[in-house]
């Protein structure tokens, strides 16, 4: 497994962990959310949906997935010439 191809599995890793405190998050807010806290939930999460965003977007997570899609191709293609 390449170098890249480990990178981009842990940036994913780390995507989820943010996405499950989200679910975390909203869950908090469905059911336990004390008054006047609200906003400030909302907030957080609007805060940690723009980082997923970055992560999702960022130059280097498009070089990492690149890298990895020319690899493949070039490995299907020298298997079946």
């Amino acid at each position: 497994m390449s170098i890249n191809y480990q990178k981009l599995e842990q940036r994913f890793e780390k995507i989820g962990r943010l996405e499950n405190i989200i679910n975390i998050l909203n869950w908090d807010m469905a059911c336990n959310i004390k008054k006047g806290s609200q906003e400030s939930r909302t907030l957080e999460i609007i805060d940690l949906t723009q980082i997923i965003k970055k992560l999702l977007t960022s130059q280097r997570n498009q070089k990492f997935a690149f890298t990895n899609t020319t690899r493949t191709r070039n490995s299907q293609f020298l298997a079946t010439s």
